[in-house]
Parts: C-alpha cells; sequence; structure tokens
C-alpha cells in the first residue's frame, strides 16, 4: 500500500515516527491537565472552562496567527514551535517541584499550548509538499493524519501503564519529551528534505491570514462546498462524544469500559480507513470520495442510535471510524492540489478554526438536545444532518463536473 511503502523512506518516517511521539504526548497531556484541575478545585465547571479556553485561543490563534508562520520557512519554524511546546508544558512539573500548585499555572499553560498548536498544525500539513515529490502527497497527508488516530489507542492505552510507575505530575514530563523528538524528527526532514516547490515559504506572501485564506476559499466551488460541509459535519460530531456516553448508561445499561471498548474500536477503525485513503489513484475522485464518506459517516451514526446491543454499537462504531479519514484526508490532499503553496497554511488554518468552533457550538447544541430529548433522538439527528450533508455535497460536486474552476490570481 503507498502509505505503509513512505515509511520505507528516511523521511517521511521521520516525521511520522516524531509526530506519532508528540501527539500520543498530547493525549497523555489532556488526560492529566483535566485530572489536575479537579485535583486542584473539585470543580467540573473549571474543568469545562479550561477546555473552552483552549478551543477559544486554538480558533483566534489559527486565524489570526497563521500569517506569521506563512511568511517563514516552515520547516525551521516547525521546530522552534515545538521546542517552544516543550518549554510550555515543562512549566508545570517544574512549577511542582517548586511548590507552585495552582490552578492560574494549569490555565496559563494550557492556553499557551493550545496557541502553539494551532501555528504548528496547519504549518506542518502546508509544510507536506515542501518534504515529498507531488506523487506522494496524498500518501503522506494519509500518513500524517494517522498519528492522531493511533495516539488515541496509544495515549490513553498507556496512560494506565506509566501511572504504575510514575506520578500524574510526569505525564506532563513525558508530554514536553515528545515535543523534542518531534523537534528531532523535524530536523532531520529539513536536513533530508526534496527541493521546496517555487514559493513554498511564501516569504513574499500578502499580509491578512484570515482575509487571504478566505478569498481562496470563496475563489474555489470545491472549497466552499468542502468547507461548509466538513463545519456542518463538526458541528453534529459531538453526538457521538457526548451523547453515546448516556446512551450506553441509560439504554444499554454499561459503563464506562464499554465507551473505552467503542474509543477503541473507532481508533481500530481509523487505521483501516486511513490505509485506505493514502491510495493516489483516488486523485482524480477526491471531492466524490470526500461527498460519500461523510454520508457513510452518517449511516454509522443512524446504526449507533438502532443499535439494539453493545456489539451492533461497536460495529456502527467501526464502520464510522473507517470512514472519517476518508473524508478528511481526501479534503485535505484535495486542498495541497489546487491551492497555491504560499496560500496553503491560511487555508489549512482557517479550514481547522472553523472545525474546532463548529465543534465547540456543537457540544453545546447537542448537550442541550440531550436534556430536552431522548439521546438516541440526538444521535439519530446528527446521523441525518451528516447523511444529508454528504448527499448535497455529493450533489454539488456532480453538478461542477466538466465546469473549470476559477484561475488563481
Amino acid at each position: 500500500m503507498p502509505v505503509l511503502r513512505l515509511l520505507r523512506q528516511p523521511v517521511p518516517l521521520a516525521l511520522w515516527l516524531g509526530q506519532l511521539f508528540s501527539v500520543t504526548g498530547d493525549k497523555l497531556y489532556g488526560m492529566a491537565v483535566l485530572w489536575l484541575v479537579l485535583q486542584l478545585t473539585g470543580s467540573a465547571k473549571l474543568m469545562a472552562a479550561v477546555s473552552a479556553a483552549e478551543s477559544v485561543c486554538y480558533v483566534l490563534a489559527g486565524l489570526l496567527g497563521s500569517g506569521l508562520i506563512a511568511r517563514s520557512r516552515r520547516l525551521p519554524m516547525l521546530i522552534r514551535l515545538d521546542l517552544l511546546s516543550a518549554v510550555v508544558i515543562a512549566l508545570v512539573p517544574v512549577g511542582y517541584l517548586l511548590g507552585v500548585r495552582s490552578i492560574l499555572l494549569l490555565i496559563v499553560v494550557a492556553t499557551a499550548a493550545s496557541l502553539v498548536a494551532a501555528l504548528f498544525d496547519p504549518a506542518l500539513q502546508a509544510a507536506l509538499p515542501e518534504v515529498v515529490p507531488a506523487a506522494d502527497l496524498q500518501p503522506i497527508v494519509a500518513l500524517t493524519d494517522s498519528t492522531d488516530r493511533l495516539a488515541r489507542v496509544l495515549g490513553p492505552g498507556s496512560a494506565g501503564l506509566l501511572l504504575l510507575v510514575l506520578p500524574e505530575i510526569h505525564l506532563f514530563t513525558l508530554d514536553a519529551a515528545t515535543f523534542l523528538a518531534s523537534a528531532a524528527a523535524l530536523a532531520f526532514a529539513a536536513r533530508r528534505r526534496a527541493s521546496a516547490p517555487p514559493g513554498a515559504g511564501g516569504r513574499g506572501a500578502p499580509r491578512g491570514a484570515v482575509l487571504d485564506g478566505l478569498r481562496e476559499i470563496l475563489r474555489r466551488r470545491s472549497l466552499r462546498v468542502g468547507l461548509a460541509v466538513r463545519g456542518s459535519c463538526n458541528l453534529a460530531w459531538p453526538a457521538f462524544t457526548i451523547g453515546v456516553p448516556f446512551e450506553l448508561v441509560h439504554r444499554l445499561h454499561t459503563g464506562l469500559g464499554s465507551y473505552g471498548l467503542l474509543l477503541g474500536v473507532f481508533g481500530l477503525g481509523n487505521l483501516a480507513g486511513n490505509l485506505l485513503s493514502g491510495n493516489p489513484r483516488t486523485g482524480r475522485h477526491l471531492l466524490a470520495i470526500y461527498c460519500l464518506a461523510w454520508s457513510l459517516v452518517g449511516t454509522g451514526f443512524l446504526g449507533l442510535a438502532l443499535a439494539p446491543s453493545l456489539a451492533v454499537a461497536a460495529l456502527a462504531t467501526a464502520w464510522m471510524g473507517i470512514f472519517t479519514p476518508l473524508a478528511n484526508v481526501s479534503m485535505d490532499a484535495h486542498i495541497a492540489a489546487v491551492v497555491q503553496p504560499d496560500r496553503l497554511q491560511r487555508v489549512y488554518a482557517l479550514q481547522r478554526s472553523v472545525v474546532a468552533g463548529a465543534s465547540a457550538a456543537g457540544g453545546f447544541a447537542v448537550a442541550a438536545g440531550i436534556e430536552a430529548l431522548p439521546g438516541t433522538a440526538v444521535i439519530a439527528a446528527a446521523g441525518t444532518w451528516m447523511l444529508l450533508a454528504g448527499t448535497l455535497c455529493a450533489v454539488r460536486v456532480r453538478k461542477a463536473v466538466g465546469r473549470p474552476e476559477r484561475a488563481r490570481v
């Protein structure tokens, strides 16, 4: 498979390993920061406040800060951002060693880490065309996407074993160390990378990151449709993260272990989907695959809503897991194929900000829906919403066949 073939090449392998360590460390950090907030305050509201602060900072930094990276050489800047992340995260264990055990410290660190991540994530995506030939672009997008899928399994799974030998506070120490591993991998890639395409690095890119990315999306029908569908589907996604635990408890009468099982099954489905999504032969049909994948994710939500047992719920979750990366990778690869290199990061940053904002808004909507309606109805409504969004996307793509996109300016 093309994705696995890339792992035999030193630069993609180094990038993949570096990001796998880093993202797995982030999962450990995500668990640890909320756990420490709970230990320090005993307040669920403060836990929610920390999560909300992270989301808001991510959205704002993604919208306003991407131009700073777009005007720099990306790989060296990514290395600096990883080193900065390591320092920021290390403030927590250092503070604890010095006797500073404060909720304020955790909020400051969580906010700063979110700001740096909002700059790093789209910049990494935009740098991929600089490190592999054009023929390997779709497989490297799929390979990079797989790190988050794997980390969802490895992070929570390894936490239990790590906490047998380490205090919780050193989950932050491990996360800081993973950023150093990522920086080392990026440094290796910077030395060995393929020649960057003309204009890559974007030193001459115009100012106004938000407007520049927005203009690029508005200029192209495929990007307009893709962003609208991705935002609307992520608006409904919290029906899984919030609605499913309620259903497991109240309808299927199972506990937290069952939710962990579904998350693990979802992660395994993701890995299968990543292998499928990296096939470059699908490059001519990326938008059609994108639309179809979201429709199929919607049918998985409907299967979850109707599942009479945990086994059927697991099958529906695996089905969703397969098609989620197919949707994400198809759109990301399409963006990399049609957007000029100096505008890539701004488009990715705007897309990620829309996704983060939609997910946050969807969380509130789903929570309100569960208080007023059965959880089954909320999950079914989310599935129907995704199915309709994917179908409408397919109609728009079909109508656009044969119509040329507007020329880039």
